[in-house]
């Protein structure tokens, strides 16, 4: 059987501004499942957790987390990039144009890959 790569922040992220200013380290919240990269995330009341409509997202991971206890540090995209519209995890794809406008907030644009 071949192995098959899962996907890697190259494939999330198409061009940033500078990796040192475009990335932060933000504490997670507990979550019951697993969290894939380009997971978009909004400031919980003991970290970050999964975006939910009508709040402001904070950046998007930059990699996948399992499930876990909170306190983990994870990288999230906080600003000045730009990223691949088919990676991006919304609870609901029907939420994208609303994520993309608060994404946009900080310098975040989503595009669709070719």
């Amino acid at each position: 059987m071949p192995y098959v790569e899962g996907n890697t922040l190259g494939d999330l992220l198409s061009a940033e501004v500078l990796p040192a200013w475009s990335r932060d380290t933000v504490t997670l919240d507990e979550r019951d499942a697993d969290l894939p990269l380009g997971t978009v995330l909004q400031a919980g009341a003991d970290g970050a957790v999964p975006w939910a409509t009508g709040t402001d997202a904070i950046g998007v991971l930059a990699e996948a987390v399992p499930a876990g206890a909170a306190g983990v540090k994870v990288a999230v995209i906080a600003r000045g990039a730009v990223l691949n519209k088919a990676l991006i995890g919304l609870p609901d794809s029907g939420l994208f144009d609303e994520a993309a406008a608060s994404l946009a907030a900080s310098g975040i644009v989503i595009r669709e890959v070719l």
